[in-house]
């Protein structure tokens, strides 16, 4: 692929990097010096563009072509889509042949690895860097790495750890810190990058790093141990820049992906809320409780004038003895109750009107993330 050189010297625009200056980068996440880094925010903001472009494929120029790094996504049949185009950003914008002052301004996918060349203006090969730049990995098939020795790889970024569709690896926790030891080997001096936008904070890498995406805010940068000596760093990142993000020709803020895509808001359905002639204390005949982690969500049995439904909402107090409990798969110390479930089960009546009433969307949130934590609850159970 044939560039379109930019002008990187205008620094109105660009920084010494080449790093466009209305778009995100890592520096600030990079001062943190941890081991594993994640980045959350809005789509297109230019978290992968930038963890790819300037501690990724920079490195590995200014390294003499030494320090290679991995691309992480969680399917092959992912790999398979993007693997021919995942690095057209930094080539097609010109950055490529301008920091490599017209020595490379291409890059191209072969057998597992990304590779430095140079085009004519025809398209034709003039020559090639013989060391990879990268290699490709994925969470599925982490098993076929195992075996060779990946000396040279400093990084590993692990884009989309959030996926769209809800729809993660068996066991990936296990299959990724696998694959973390078996291109570190023990070596500890791999920095990770994981990148995603900002879809649903119901993600396992979050529970297992100990992350409570409530509490991140935007533009903030936390930092915790990791390991038995790590670091980590999270960054909720901000809007960089002058662009404009709340207004499109596409979406608005109130779509179900709208505020994700424009202001990096977490990415939410729409859910019916408690009408305001509704008396909460006077209308409630039973209540349980939902365990998601370490979140409690009370439901509220309401004996309307129209139908009987359920209110959904965040609940903050220690639950009370002989209360009904359904845990996803975890118990918590605060929780002393005696009837305690895990999940929701169609062979008990009380389970099947709880889940048929929210199948049939006659229930009530307190919020749009209150809906969403129910929701994931009952997919998963």
């Amino acid at each position: 692929m044939k560039s379109a050189k930019l002008d990187f010297d205008d620094k109105t625009i660009f920084d010494d990097k080449g790093s466009h200056k209305d778009f995100h980068n890592n520096d600030r996440l990079n001062e943190k010096d941890a081991d594993i880094n994640l980045l959350i925010g809005r789509r297109a903001n230019g978290k992968s563009y930038s963890t790819l472009t300037f501690d990724c494929i920079k490195r590995f120029i200014d390294s003499k072509y030494i320090d290679q790094f991995a691309y992480v996504r969680r399917f092959d049949s992912e790999m398979a889509l993007i693997k021919t185009d995942i690095f057209n950003g930094p080539v097609v914008n010109g950055w490529l042949e301008w920091y490599t002052k017209g020595d490379w301004n291409d890059i191209y996918y072969y057998r597992g690895k990304w590779y430095l060349r140079k085009l004519d203006e025809e398209g034709n090969v003039e020559e090639k860097c013989p060391n990879p730049m990268a290699y490709a990995f994925c969470i599925n098939t982490a098993g076929k790495a195992k075996g060779p020795d990946y000396y040279h790889i400093e990084t590993i970024v692990f884009d989309e750890f959030i996926p769209t569709n809800d729809v993660y690896c068996p066991h990936e926790i296990r299959m990724w810190n696998n694959l973390i030891s078996t291109i570190d080997r023990n070596r500890n001096k791999v920095k990770i990058y994981m990148i995603a936008n900002t879809i649903s904070k119901n993600c396992p890498h979050f529970e297992y790093y100990g992350i409570d995406p409530d509490k991140l805010d935007k533009g903030v940068i936390y930092v915790s141990g990791v390991g038995t000596k790590g670091k980590l760093a999270i960054e909720y990142c901000a809007d960089e820049g002058s662009v404009e993000t709340t207004e499109s020709a596409y979406f608005n803020l109130e779509d179900e992906v709208g505020a994700m895509i424009l202001t990096g808001d977490w990415e939410n359905r729409k859910f019916p809320s408690l009408p305001d002639n509704y008396d909460l204390d006077e209308l409630t005949t039973f209540k349980f409780y939902l365990v998601l982690r370490n979140k409690i969500v009370e439901g509220c049995f309401l004996a309307t004038p129209e139908v009987s439904t359920i209110y959904f909402h965040m609940y903050n107090d220690l639950v009370e003895p002989n209360e009904l409990v359904y845990l996803d798969d975890w118990y918590p110390d605060a929780i002393d109750v005696s009837n305690v479930f895990v999940g929701l089960d169609r062979g008990r009546k009380i389970d099947r009107v709880i889940l048929n009433k929210i199948a049939e969307n006659r229930c009530y949130f307190e919020d749009d993330d209150t809906g969403e934590k129910v929701s994931h609850f009952v997919k998963h159970i």
